[in-house]
């Protein structure tokens, strides 16, 4: 993922909507993603002050697992981040550049859901993306 102007790029994984069929219909507005059952991680969110991972509950509830105030978590303007992300036995890892930036040990893990980007206010190339079973 290339950063472009160093704004916020949004990781959404385990996506499903428990009200809306139509998942991929958003405004923009935080508020409309209360109804999605999904992990986020939201890297240089807040005009590039914070990397939030959550896990939102469907029911409007988002739970916020860890947080990251210092520039070293935060977006760098044209750099590229290769970005890793595995979910596996309950696990959730949010990795950048082979650093581990989240690990989460879920007792009720989402087992199925989209994968999605979310951006704002930004330009992002990503690129040799892809997915993959694990054994």
């Amino acid at each position: 993922m290339d950063s472009g102007n160093g704004a916020h790029a949004t990781v959404i994984r385990m996506a499903t909507d428990l009200r809306n069929r139509h998942l991929f219909t958003r405004n923009g507005v935080f508020e409309s993603y209360d109804s999605l059952s999904l992990y986020y991680v939201g890297m240089g969110g807040n005009t590039n002050t914070t990397t939030r991972f959550r896990k939102y509950e469907g029911n409007g509830q988002k739970i916020l697992l860890q947080e990251y105030l210092d520039a070293a978590h935060l977006l760098t303007a044209n750099q590229t981040y290769h970005v890793d992300i595995v979910v596996r036995d309950g696990v959730v890892t949010f990795s950048v550049d082979d650093i581990v930036y989240f690990s989460y040990n879920d007792p009720s893990p989402l087992q199925k859901g989209y994968f999605g980007f979310r951006s704002t206010w930004s330009r992002q190339e990503i690129s040799n993306f892809s997915v993959k079973q694990l054994p």
